[in-house]
């Protein structure tokens, strides 16, 4: 060959010598192709076995050779003088086309020759169980094909069978190192219900598959994350949960046997460690410590387990350990499960136990350190020693959550269950409540809008001092405590101190939130009606007192902290006034339905009727006389005497009033009235005696404002026209102080016949 390209340099061949040599280079191809092709065709489309006499050596040899020819061809066309070659130039070209077939011929029976060099390695590493070297020959096999354009080759029989036999090889990869990654690890599940872990390494063939080699197969194979993320979960399920959640009822045993290693969770029968735990310490929040240790200490046995054992392995490709897979995919949810069930259960509940969280800290700053340290957790990823740095703000929630608790417990407890206030420092309570009840015969909710408005700002107001009256029992505990946070914030850091004194108006809602319930359950009881006004008062008072004192300790420390209960205060009196008050209506409508007969007797002066009119002035008596029998010595003393004074006054100007419309009054029922305003004017007084207290005190008489207009109606009833004229006196006698000229004039029409002297005396019924 190279002798004709000498030739053909030195002119010394002609045209048709050229030809004749290039057309030989071109039967030596195409032998060589037919002989590679028949044997693709036996292996991989005809599956028939090669003939012995085949030598794949010498094979790749003739290869070589042809490929080394063609070359030197090529360089010899390059370098011929086109000045020589003008007469054959355009032979020459067509003989340049046709090499170049050639050469793109020889190009892919090269690639032909490497697919089947690479299958036949990659059947040799299925059946030794080489995977890494499969994978790579796969891969090698898999570019090969892709880097082949020419579109005839692509759509022959040859191409589709290297295609069908790649898909084969691939998928039965797949199986073995699926079925090998399934040998290596084992989930057991005894009878007695405990999971049990088993982590196999080795085969039971002489030769051990490398765990390296297998785990580059599944990433080559694009399923070792998927893989790992499975048996992550796995391991979360069946292991780690059980550990953190309940420490102290599982067991965490490892084995290493010739066969694996194993990994054992075992449920115990009896919680030894935890009664230990109990046997050694009798404090509670020690005892959460030490089972918080143990949840750690197995937490990290079993991830050690893992790591030495299996995901200490690094990803071939990225170098990254399995570990980091592993922890990425349940990481977060290990560390959420620990902080529920460990660091949540290890906050303080107490200041002292708070300074010695020291401990803690250490115990949980290790724990995170070996975890980083294998690799399940980055270093980034700090939220257990973030909680841990956040432990005063944890503290804080962990006491108003006990608090409220302590709160709510309190506030379950029976309120109609009293004790007598007994401050020292006592006097008046019932002020206020004295000056709305004036006000009763409007309607309930102007009551209530005066009350808001007397409050707007009780900070700026004198505290008043209370009175002895009963209170709830549990009130009274409530007040305690309430006490006790605020004096537990003295101690605390701001942040700390901020999130208590909070934790006392949360207290006050609580209450405020169970009131409609007492309402509705207790609501028609005018003692539950007292106690509860008595519970508001109270707590509005020392909540008062306490926002004076602890403001005033707070800013001798120099913290920036303002204890105030405005809107608490100003709620609590409401709510204390509106249901307080909603029952002296609901009574005082009662004695207006009770005077309703007398009506009926003044109108028809029947003498079967008359026991009916004293029956209804003695139970007016007697309604009243049983409510101040409930309310004393639970309403403070002024109180009480007002609620009675509320409702007498407004039981006497219903009678009056009554009495004052009746258009026609015959004598025996003037009588009548007359007995009725004196039993009224005799019984009365003695609903306003109290123990204790002097018994010639008239200064009830003073809250009663229809009193006079009783006492006068009584003598205008037995007095004559010229006596009722006198005490009118021109509008300026005591008569005149206590009816209208309309009100006289029409008691005269109703008491006197229409004569002469009537109208006389009921022209000088007038004012000047």
């Amino acid at each position: 060959m190279s002798s004709s390209v000498y030739n053909l340099l030195n002119d010394q061949t002609d045209s048709d010598d050229w030809n004749q040599r290039i057309s030989k280079l071109s039967l030596r191809v195409h032998d060589l192709k037919k002989e590679i092709s028949d044997n693709i065709v036996q292996s991989y489309v005809d599956y028939m076995p090669l003939m012995t006499s085949m030598k794949d050596e010498k094979l790749g040899q003739k290869l070589d050779q042809v490929k080394i020819d063609a070359n030197h061809l090529a360089k010899s066309f390059d370098t011929i003088e086109q000045k020589k070659l003008d007469e054959s130039c355009r032979e020459f070209r067509r003989s340049s086309v046709k090499h170049e077939k050639v050469l793109q011929l020889v190009k892919a029976l090269n690639t032909l020759y490497k697919i089947y060099l690479y299958l036949e390695t990659t059947e040799t590493g299925l059946n030794k169980q080489h995977f890494m070297v499969a994978s790579n020959s796969l891969e090698e096999v898999s570019n090969l094909l892709s880097s082949i354009t020419d579109q005839a080759f692509l759509e022959t029989k040859i191409f589709a069978a290297i295609r069908t036999e790649l898909v084969i090889k691939k998928q039965v990869l797949y199986h073995d190192i699926i079925k090998y990654w399934d040998g290596v690890i084992v989930w057991n599940t005894t009878e007695s219900g405990s999971d049990e872990f088993k982590l196999k390494l080795m085969t039971d063939d002489d030769e051990p598959v490398d765990l390296q080699d297998l785990i580059f197969s599944l990433y080559s194979a694009g399923l070792l994350v998927i893989k790992i993320q499975l048996f992550a979960e796995q391991c979360l399920e069946r292991f780690i949960k059980n550990v953190i959640t309940d420490p102290c009822n599982y067991d965490v045993m490892i084995t290493e046997t010739p066969e694996g290693a194993f990994l054992h969770l075992k449920k115990l029968q009896c919680k030894s460690e935890q009664m230990a735990i109990t046997a050694q310490s009798s404090n509670t929040w020690e005892s959460k410590i030490a089972v918080m240790e143990i949840a750690l200490e197995k937490v990290m046995k079993m991830l050690n387990f893992l790591n030495v054992h299996l995901l200490y392995v690094k990803d071939a490709k990225q170098g990254r350990h399995l570990m980091g897979e592993f922890g990425k995919t349940i990481r977060e949810e290990v560390v959420k499960t620990l902080i529920d069930c460990c660091l949540e259960e290890s906050v303080p509940d107490t200041k002292e136990e708070l300074e010695r969280y020291e401990q803690v800290s250490n115990v949980i700053k290790s724990f995170e350190s070996s975890l980083v340290d294998i690799g399940f957790l980055n270093v980034e990823d700090g939220n257990l020693m973030t909680f841990v740095m956040n432990i005063h703000s944890h503290f804080a929630s962990r006491r108003t959550t006990l608090i409220l608790k302590k709160a709510r417990d309190i506030l379950d407890k029976e309120m109609l269950t009293t004790v007598q206030n007994e401050e020292e420092n006592c006097n008046e309570i019932d002020r206020d409540i004295c000056k709305f009840l004036e006000h009763l015969t409007h309607s309930e909710d102007d009551v209530i809008a005066a009350a808001r408005g007397s409050e707007t700002n009780p900070n700026q107001t004198n505290i008043a001092e209370l009175a002895k009256f009963k209170i709830s029992q549990n009130i009274k505990e409530l007040v305690v405590l309430i006490r006790e946070t605020l004096d537990e914030s003295k101690d605390c850091s701001l942040e700390c101190a901020e999130r208590i004194c909070e934790a006392t108006t949360y207290i006050i809602e609580t209450f405020v939130s169970k009131a409609p319930l007492l309402e509705r359950e207790f609501g028609a009881i005018p003692l539950a009606a007292a106690i509860f006004h008595n519970n508001c008062w109270y707590i509005t008072h020392h909540l008062l007192q306490f926002s004076s004192q602890y403001t005033r300790y707070f800013d001798e420390e120099g913290f920036k902290l303002r204890v105030s209960y405005a809107d608490q205060v100003v709620l609590l009196r409401e709510l204390g006034l509106k249901w307080f008050l909603s029952q002296m209506k609901a009574q005082r409508e009662s004695l207006f339905e009770i005077i309703q007969p007398l009506r009926a007797v003044v109108q028809d002066p029947d003498e079967d009727k008359y026991p009916t009119a004293e029956k209804c002035i003695k139970q007016i008596l007697l309604q009243i006389l049983q409510l101040r029998k409930v309310w004393i010595g639970v309403l403070p003393d002024e109180c009480l005497l007002q609620c009675i004074a509320v409702l007498v006054d407004a039981a006497i100007g219903e009678f009056v009033r009554s009495i004052c419309i009746v258009e026609d009054v015959v004598s025996s029922a003037s009588d009548q009235l007359q007995m009725a305003c004196g039993l009224l004017q005799e019984k009365i007084p003695f609903l306003f005696k109290i123990p204790g207290r002097d018994k010639n005190d008239l200064s009830w008489r003073r809250s009663l404002k229809e009193w006079n207009r009783l006492e006068e109606l009584k003598l205008m009833l037995g007095s004559s026209l010229k006596d009722i004229v006198d005490r009118w006196s021109d509008g300026k006698g005591p008569l005149a102080e206590a009816f209208s000229v309309i009100e006289v004039k029409n008691l005269i029409k109703a008491l006197y016949q229409n004569t002469e002297y009537r109208a006389n005396a009921i022209t000088k019924i007038r004012k000047l």
